[in-house]
């Protein structure tokens, strides 16, 4: 700090010298701030310093600012708010002030923690190279978040971190797109599970980013192969949602409408997840059943459980309806396992092949492993009207991989135990 320095005098060489030997840049931001002539010659002289601005600055927003007068060097950096809406007024609402209250002020220490975690990656990154410590055994891809889920956003990665599991992006990206794209490209294949929380909102999308951020990362997740878990609340109505993107990524398969402590527990079973042993499953036999509209996607099914070594068997191809009726019989005494396909099928046959299922299994002498109904595409399907304690519906509208069929395997798994 250069205390002679006067309102109307230029950056001086005392203040440029601190700057160019600085290794971050902490801009708390505000409409004073904006207003400064003095702030914004010393914030341009910092950058003018530096080369990566997006790793060295850092944005603490402490009030709102008009997007209109925001800097133009800082719209590409997303800042820690220190404010709100109020509920009641809508007006922005500083956290802490006047006086921060250790028993009232809770999300102002929580974005404090933020702000501390930020600093001290952003230098741990410029000291010594990244350390190559994530495994995507236990890493979870944290993707870009609203601003009106931000303290959500802040608490799952608060919660992850206490439970052990890494989270990415260890510090946050350039809002620039090809600066984005690339930096999601280079952590995404390092996670085990993208996790991205939705809300009505759909976020800023620059002129050369139509679909947004939230829609970039999904796609960016896609290509790398990397499970995609999404969250919305419960009580959200995605029609009345305005934005057409916007709806059709709440209306994902990947998306789960719950409470959010509940979506917590089911990134931790996620991650947690043990390697299957295969050589227990040829101990198993799945049956496979279906009506012929659904055949390209039991085929699929098949193919996957041939991969990881699963016993299956399908319904015979006879026309005798007296010979089908004693094949299904057979197989729903026999087998270790049922999955029930349920795609391009009639919903009355899936209703009478479930009630069939149900009648012949309370006959059978041990009980079954494990029962699912596959419901696969398209999303929009009348509903079955049906509840059974014992069948679990897996949701395969976006296709069938081993992670869908997780909780079948598992409950077909545990029943192999001696």
């Amino acid at each position: 700090m250069d205390h002679g320095l006067g309102s109307t005098e230029g950056v001086t060489p005392q203040i440029m010298s601190a700057l160019e030997e600085t290794a971050l840049l902490v801009v708390v931001l505000s409409p004073g701030y904006v207003e400064s002539e003095w702030c914004r010659r010393e914030c341009n002289a910092f950058l003018a310093a530096v080369r990566d601005m997006g790793s060295r600055v850092l944005v603490i927003e402490r009030d709102a600012v008009d997007e209109a007068k925001r800097p133009a060097e800082l719209r590409d950096l997303k800042p820690i708010r220190f404010w709100v809406a109020d509920e009641s007024s809508q007006h922005p609402r500083v956290l802490g002030w006047p006086v921060p209250s250790p028993t009232r002020d809770f999300e102002y220490y929580c974005r404090l923690d933020d702000a501390s975690r930020e600093v001290a990656a952003a230098l741990r990154r410029l000291v010594r190279p990244p350390p190559q410590r994530h495994s995507p055994v236990r890493t979870v891809y944290l993707g870009l978040a609203t601003d009106d889920l931000d303290p959500q956003r802040n608490g799952i990665r608060r919660f992850l971190e206490q439970s052990g599991i890494d989270v990415l992006p260890a510090t946050q990206y350039s809002l620039d797109p090809n600066q984005y794209r690339a930096a999601a490209r280079a952590d995404l294949p390092k996670s085990k599970l993208f996790v991205q929380l939705l809300s009505a909102a759909a976020g800023k999308k620059p002129p050369d980013l139509p679909g947004g951020y939230l829609e970039l990362e999904t796609q960016l997740a896609r290509e790398a192969k990397v499970p995609i878990l999404q969250w919305r609340s419960p009580y959200l109505d995605i029609d009345a949602v305005e934005d057409p993107g916007q709806r059709a990524l709440l209306a994902m398969p990947t998306v789960q409408a719950e409470e959010l402590e509940e979506f917590k527990r089911e990134i931790v079973r996620r991650i947690e997840q043990q390697p299957k042993r295969p050589a227990r499953h040829d101990k198993s036999l799945v049956f496979v059943d279906l009506e012929e509209p659904d055949g390209e996607l039991a085929m699929s099914l098949c193919n996957l459980l041939k991969r990881l070594d699963v016993d299956h068997t399908l319904p015979a191809r006879v026309q005798d309806p007296a010979e089908l009726r004693q094949d299904l019989h057979e197989n729903l005494l026999s087998c270790d396992g049922v999955l029930v396909v349920y795609s391009g099928s009639n919903v009355t046959w899936v209703r009478r092949r479930l009630l069939e299922c149900r009648k012949v299994l309370s006959r059978r002498d041990a009980p079954l492993r494990a029962f699912a109904l596959c419901d696969g595409p398209p999303p929009a399907k009348p509903d079955l009207g049906l509840h059974m304690a014992n069948l679990k519906i897996l949701n395969c509208r976006g296709g069938i991989t081993e992670d869908e069929l997780h909780e079948f395997l598992a409950d077909l798994e545990t029943g192999n135990d001696p």
